[in-house]
């Protein structure tokens, strides 16, 4: 699967063009907890909640991921967003999907620059997710981990979610598809 630069740290798969949509899905670091070539489950995090199940969540994202009525915006670490564009391309998403390049364990925007990551603006990130906003406001569906309902919790998807509604972006996690 191409993955075509839209600017530092922004890719686009197959060289789709952002634009205007009902439906826009921002995951974070949806395989963290998988091996994303076998999908072995790599490791039982502390906080993970055992009554879910780690496969339910994987099964969920998938679908999710297999709808072709949505555009979705993947947050990745550096070292896995190939591994990921690949697992995409397995399950059939190719069209309306993109990646935004992350530091690793973080939702921090990076792009890599001398043979390091530096990172990237959050702004640059803001600019790129308002091209697809919708005229009615529809708001951004979040998923992926880690999540938690509780204050003061870091985990990915919750800095991620803070650090958007700061900015004014309209934002909702589907709890369900979170782990």
């Amino acid at each position: 699967m191409a993955l075509a630069r839209l600017k530092n740290g922004i890719y686009s798969v197959n060289g789709c063009q952002p634009g205007p949509c009902s439906n826009l899905v921002l995951a974070v670091h949806p395989y963290y907890q998988f091996d994303p070539d076998s999908l072995a489950f790599m490791s039982s995090p502390k906080l993970f909640d055992e009554s879910v199940g780690s496969y339910i969540y994987l099964g969920r994202f998938e679908s999710l991921a297999k709808k072709e009525d949505m555009t979705l915006v993947t947050f990745e670490e550096a070292a896995r967003m190939s591994f990921t564009a690949e697992r995409y391309r397995r399950i059939g998403r190719q069209n309306n999907t993109y990646f935004i390049k992350t530091i690793q364990a973080g939702p921090q925007p990076a792009e890599n620059e001398g043979g390091h990551l530096v990172e990237v603006p959050w702004n640059d990130v803001f600019d790129f997710l308002r091209l697809f906003e919708p005229a009615d406001s529809t708001p951004i569906s979040c998923v992926g981990g880690y999540y938690r309902e509780i204050p003061f919790f870091s985990g990915c998807l919750n800095d991620a979610e803070y650090v958007l509604r700061e900015a004014g972006l309209p934002v909702e996690v589907l709890k369900e598809i979170t782990f």
